[in-house]
C-alpha cells in the first residue's frame, strides 16, 4: 500500500508566500493546508492533527512565537513539530525558536532551496524515534528536548548526561539491539531508584543516550547506571566484542548555556575526556575549566554555587 502523504499546516499572512510554500511542498509530495493567521493555525492544528506546522513569525493578531508556545501547552497539539519562518536569518533566531517550543527556524529567503531538505531531515529522526520507543521504553526525544528547554529557559539547576555504548559499532545487528535494550534498562532502573519525576532519558540512536537530572543526583546516577549495565552485560551479552558504557556530563551550576545543543555537545566532550582517561564517567567541573575552555559567563540569575559531592 502507498504511504499517505504527510500533512503540513502552513500559517503565513502573505498570500504570495503561502502560494509559493504550497507549490514547493506539493511538488515534493506533501499535502498542504494553508491558513493566514495564528488563531486559524491553532484551530486547524487542533482539528486536523498535521504532521508538521510551518508558521510565520509575523502574523496578524499574534506572532508565531506566542502561537508556538500555545500549541505546546495544548495536549492535542503539544507533540506536533513546528518550524518558525523568519523574514531573514537573524542572529539568535534559532535559539529563540527552540525556547518557544519549535524545532528551529528557517529564513523565507531559503524556502525554495532549503525547506524541503530541512523537512526531510526533520521527519527522518521523528520516524526513528517512533521505531525506538518499543525497543528502549524511553520517552521520545521531543519530550526530552521540551523538558530540557523548559529548565534552561527558567534557569533552573540541571545536569545533562551523555551515555555512550563503547564498542557498539562492531556488534552485529542482533547484538546492537540487545545492547541498546540493556543500556536503556540500566538507565530506567537507575532513574527509578535515584531519580525524581522531573528526570527524563531518551535514546539518540547509534548507541547514544541522554539523561536529564539534577546536579545533585548526577554523580550517583552515573555510578548506578555503569554498575547496572556491567552486571546486565555480563549476564545477557554473548558477544566477544568488548562493550562498555562511558558517561560525560555537564551542569549549569557554574555557567550559562545558549542552547540545548550546546549542553549536549559539551556533555559528549566530557564523555570523550572520560574515555581517554580510562574513567567510567566524568562530570565537567566548569569552575576549574578542566576541558580546556575559557570559563564562560554565569547564568543571568546564578544559583548558589554548590560543589558536587565526590566530584
Amino acid at each position: 500500500m502507498k504511504t499517505p502523504a504527510k500533512v503540513i499546516l502552513v500559517a503565513e499572512s502573505d498570500a504570495f508566500s503561502r502560494e509559493l510554500l504550497s507549490s514547493v511542498l506539493t511538488r515534493s509530495g506533501y499535502r498542504v493546508i494553508s491558513v493566514a493567521t495564528a488563531r486559524e493555525a491553532m484551530e486547524t492544528a487542533n482539528r486536523e492533527k498535521p504532521d508538521l506546522i510551518l508558521i510565520g513569525v509575523a502574523l496578524p493578531g499574534m506572532d508565531g512565537f506566542e502561537a508556538c508556545r500555545l500549541l505546546r501547552h495544548n495536549p492535542a497539539t503539544e507533540t506536533i513539530p513546528t518550524l518558525l519562518m523568519e523574514t531573514a536569518a537573524e542572529p539568535g533566531a534559532e535559539e529563540e525558536a527552540l525556547l518557544a517550543g519549535a524545532e528551529g527556524s528557517i529564513s523565507k529567503a531559503a524556502i525554495s532551496g532549503e525547506l524541503v531538505s530541512r523537512l526531510n531531515r526533520l521527519f527522518w529522526p521523528l520516524e526513528a524515534e517512533k521505531a525506538s520507543d518499543t525497543l528502549t521504553r524511553l520517552p521520545q526525544y521531543r519530550a526530552f528536548l521540551s523538558q530540557t528547554t523548559k529548565l534552561l529557559s527558567k534557569n533552573e539547576p540541571l545536569a545533562l548526561l551523555a551515555v555512550k555504548l563503547v564498542g557498539f559499532r562492531a556488534l552485529s545487528p542482533k547484538e546492537k539491539e540487545q545492547a541498546i535494550r540493556l543500556g536503556a534498562m540500566a538507565i530506567r532502573e537507575a532513574l527509578a531508584i535515584l531519580g525524581k519525576p522531573s528526570d527524563i532519558a531518551s535514546y539518540q540512536g547509534r548507541g547514544n543516550f541522554l539523561v536529564l537530572t539534577s546536579p545533585y543526583r548526577a554523580s550517583a546516577l552515573c555510578r548506578r547506571i555503569l554498575a547496572r549495565f556491567q552486571s546486565l552485560a555480563a549476564s545477557f551479552l554473548t558477544s566477544q566484542t568488548p562493550l562498555s558504557l562511558v558517561i560525560g556530563g555537564v551542569t549549569n551550576l557554574h555557567r550559562g548555556f545558549r542552547s540545548v545543543n550546546e549542553i549536549i555537545q559539551l556533555a559528549e566532550r566530557g564523555g570523550k575526556y572520560a574515555r581517554r582517561r580510562g574513567l567510567g564517567h566524568y562530570l565537567a567541573s566548569w569552575e576549574k575549566s578542566l576541558l580546556g575552555e575559557a570559563v564562560p559567563p554565569s547564568p543571568p540569575a546564578p544559583f548558589r554555587a554548590v560543589r558536587l559531592q565526590g566530584e
